[in-house]
């Protein structure tokens, strides 16, 4: 039976190491003329992080069940494992997704649309996060 939930989806701001920045500028063609300042750059976004990985979620914190990515950076190498409940449910957490540490993106998978709590699991530091799901 589904329970009544108030999602809140994850909407943090925070600003990543100079590394995911420079990662990111890296690959860009062409090239902005001036690289904004960390600050600036990450206003414009909804990053959240820790030592291990960065995850850039939706600005918003809605996520659109018909794409399969979210943009993360490792800082370690080594196994990732993503899990999510949906929060409806009550379930225990399953397995929603895959990442190597190797790759900037995440691939993730929702089963249902619903109030998800998410969490990447990477090196020993787990990275905990609701995205609201919906279908478009």
């Amino acid at each position: 039976m589904p329970i009544a939930v108030d999602c809140r989806p994850t909407i943090a701001r925070m600003v990543p190491p100079q590394r995911v920045m420079d990662a990111i500028f890296v690959g860009m063609s062409p090239r902005p003329a001036a690289t904004p300042s960390r600050e600036a750059w990450a206003a414009g976004a909804n990053w959240i992080g820790n030592d291990a990985l960065w995850v850039s979620l939706p600005n918003d914190g809605v996520f659109e069940r018909k794409y399969s990515k979210l943009w993360a950076m490792a800082l370690r190498s080594g196994p990732i494992t993503i899990t999510g409940r949906r929060l409806e449910d009550g379930a225990a957490p399953s397995r929603v997704g895959a990442m190597n540490s190797d790759n900037f993106g995440s691939s993730i998978e929702f089963a249902r649309a619903g109030c998800w709590e998410v969490t990447y699991d990477f090196a020993g530091e787990p990275l905990r996060f609701t995205l609201r799901v919906v279908d478009t």
